[in-house]
């Protein structure tokens, strides 16, 4: 039988229900839980009554997780009610005064928080840029013949270029290294005399340039602006063959030699990577047989030339043997901003790489860079301007979702950029933190400002233990068992410890009687007259057995049906729109939801059905969790338990049938 054909069957078998039930988002799930740390993480609304003379022999350990006020009516006495609110714990972090340089913008640096699981907590930080932020500015030139007359306007314009930066800041460093492209064919002439001099063929005269390189470092950042002038001024160009430059490779060295750049921790960094052609991507050095990755460490000595020995300075000098790199984790990593300053005709090339970086802009050079002045300001106020936060957790216990009210903004919006953020501005941060269930130890929330070292951190504690509970001694089994958990464990909180070789919710069931197989261990671990359970849940490994996944469902209380699969994890609560009376009298319906493989999601069949046994074997439970839909369930209009029977193994019988063909 064709899937949709079946389903519209069961649609017509299902059409006439007298009770509907639909899910209830806005139930506290205070069910099906063991202990009073369970309960503390299924539903931030549940609470935990410990009283050791609370009856919940009828209904298992689950009965004594409610809200408040459900186990105040069932008469657990207050003082007995244990119920822990999720809560932002005592800071120690640091003021701004009491850190070596006070240039924190970022606040609080730490903050701990223990949150009960589906509890969003928020937690407020503040972003304010202060005035005179240290800025370190690294010039990054490309030393091909073609751009020799820019690296001259950069030397003359120096006084310019520091008078306009010192209108940002005073705590001013400069820096500075060149490009060319790796030196090996064919992104280089290979032989000896190019090799040796670049530029020996070009224009009317001989010209002596240095040999090609990947990257030289040549300046360290410094606030001597005098020898940042004099070397630009004095260093000679190179040359390669081909039109596409070695920067990014550059560009990564510059991000991983932090000491030799002399990046300080508590600065802006700012890479003004100038050049008038494009660059090379990864898998580009495949063309010269270079295979191997790029190095993932800083890779610049000092040594002299391979072409030229004579010529010693800090370069890469093994830049021939690894492929072209992909620098944007890098940049991210270290914090640095980019300035493209290139050529008109290459402009939407390193547009679209812009995009693709963390915090970058790019300006366009005119003839021999005599707006590099012009060009450096508007596009460090662009970067400087935006204010990103970024947020990395483990998404597999955590869901964190952050709002923000940008400087003169008046409400709160979901989103992490500011655009136009000015020098002084504040910005407030409202990060609401919500565990997904509970887990052991702490689990870290780390807050950072794109581009900037500017970052705060936040533990998280899953608040799922019970304050009361671990407070009170812990009998030995020796000494003390408890009638209530079948003299084969103790009580403690109001729940039982079960001793080794014991499980279920009153210690009611043996591993050795597993042994026996599935329907021999659902005989002992239901109670003495629910033989129509055992038979349920037997039949229910039979359809599992088919490759039927099956959640099973109770009837609980009046107007109120719980659908169960027998793991904690998976829960759904359902309400009857029917007859308070008849389902008082335990004769509301229930949805069993069957998908067969491949088909998910039918509601194939609705029966009554008792409780579901406590404890199944963890195989079933993983197979039971796997239901995906519910859909509706009804109550039989006969409330005989003959005729409740007959309904439910009649459905099965047919739905067999139709699941064999």
């Amino acid at each position: 039988m064709q899937p949709l054909t079946l389903f519209a069957l069961l649609v017509y078998f299902i059409s006439t229900p007298r009770v509907l039930c639909q899910y209830l988002g806005n139930e506290a799930n205070c069910f099906r839980v063991k202990d009073c740390g369970e309960c503390m993480g299924a539903d931030p609304r549940c609470s935990w009554c410990f009283d050791e003379a609370y009856d919940d022999t009828k209904e298992g350990p689950g009965y004594r997780c409610a809200p408040m006020a459900t186990l105040l009516e069932r008469g657990c006495h207050a003082s007995k009610i244990e119920s822990v609110n999720s809560s932002v714990l005592p800071s120690s972090a640091p003021s701004p005064s009491q850190t070596s340089s006070g240039d924190i913008q970022l606040t609080p640096r730490t903050n701990s928080v223990k949150i009960r699981p589906n509890d969003p907590l928020v937690v407020n930080f503040t972003f304010q840029s202060i005035s005179d932020y240290p800025v370190d500015l690294y010039f990054l030139t490309d030393l091909s013949y073609t751009m020799s007359d820019d690296l001259e306007t950069v030397s003359k314009l120096t006084n310019d270029i520091v008078k306009t930066m010192q209108s940002v800041t005073k705590k001013l460093k400069m820096g500075f290294g060149a490009f060319v492209d790796k030196p090996v064919f064919p992104f280089v002439v290979p032989t000896p005399e190019y090799l040796r001099n670049p530029c020996l063929n070009v224009g009317t005269k001989g010209l002596q340039c240095d040999p090609p390189f990947l990257f030289k470092h040549i300046l360290g950042l410094t606030d001597d602006y005098e020898k940042f002038r004099g070397e630009t001024k004095v260093t000679r160009p190179s040359g390669n063959l081909d039109s596409p430059e070695g920067g990014l490779d550059a560009l990564l060295q510059v991000a991983r030699c932090g000491d030799l750049i002399g990046w300080r921790s508590s600065a802006r960094k700012i890479v003004l990577f100038a050049s008038d052609g494009g660059f090379h991507l990864a898998g580009d050095g495949r063309i010269a047989g270079l295979i191997r990755p790029p190095p993932t460490t800083c890779q610049v000595k000092y040594q002299a030339d391979r072409f030229n020995p004579s010529l010693l300075y800090y370069g890469w000098h093994t830049a021939d043997q690894t492929d072209y790199p992909s620098v944007g984790e890098v940049l991210t990593e270290k914090d640095i901003s980019v300035i493209f300053a290139v050529d008109q005709k290459v402009n939407s090339l390193y547009t679209k790489l812009a995009e693709f970086l963390p915090s970058a802009a790019v300006g366009i050079l005119t003839n021999s860079s005599t707006n590099i002045v012009r060009l450096l300001r508007d596009n460090y106020d662009k970067i400087a301007n935006k204010a990103e936060l970024m947020t990395t957790y483990d998404a597999e216990y955590l869901d964190v979702q952050v709002f923000t009210r940008c400087h003169n903004e008046k409400e709160f919006s979901k989103k992490t950029v500011c655009g136009d953020h000015p020098v002084g501005g504040r910005i407030e941060y409202q990060v609401a933190v919500k565990p997904k269930r509970c887990f052991p130890g702490k689990k870290l929330v780390n807050l950072k400002m794109v581009a900037l070292d500017d970052q705060a951190v936040l533990e998280v504690e899953s608040a799922c233990s019970c304050p009361t509970c671990d407070q009170m001694p812990k009998p030995s089994y020796a000494t003390q068992v408890s009638p209530r958990c079948q003299s084969h464990g103790y009580l403690h909180c109001g729940s039982c410890q079960c001793m080794d070789g014991y499980f279920g919710d009153f210690c009611e069931c043996s591993t050795a009687t597993s042994a026996g197989g599935d329907e021999a261990m659902m005989r002992q671990c239901t109670k003495p007259g629910d033989k129509e359970k055992a038979e349920q849940a037997a039949l229910a490994l039979t359809l599992d057995s088919l490759g039927i996944d099956i959640c099973c469902a109770s009837e609980t209380r009046i107007q109120v049906i719980e659908l169960i699969a027998p793991s904690v994890s998976t829960r759904f609560r359902l309400r009857t729109s029917g007859d308070p009376e008849a389902a008082a009298a335990g004769c509301a319906g229930v949805g069993i939801v069957l998908s067969h493989r491949g088909i998910p999601g039918y509601l194939l069949v609705l029966a009554p059905v008792v409780r579901s046994a406590t404890s199944v074997k963890e195989s079933h439970k993983r197979q039971v969790d796997r239901c995906l839909f519910i859909v509706s369930a009804y109550a039989p209009s006969d409330c005989r338990s003959d005729a409740v029977k007959d309904r439910f193994y009649d459905a099965m019988n047919a739905l067999l049938q139709r699941a064999k063909s």
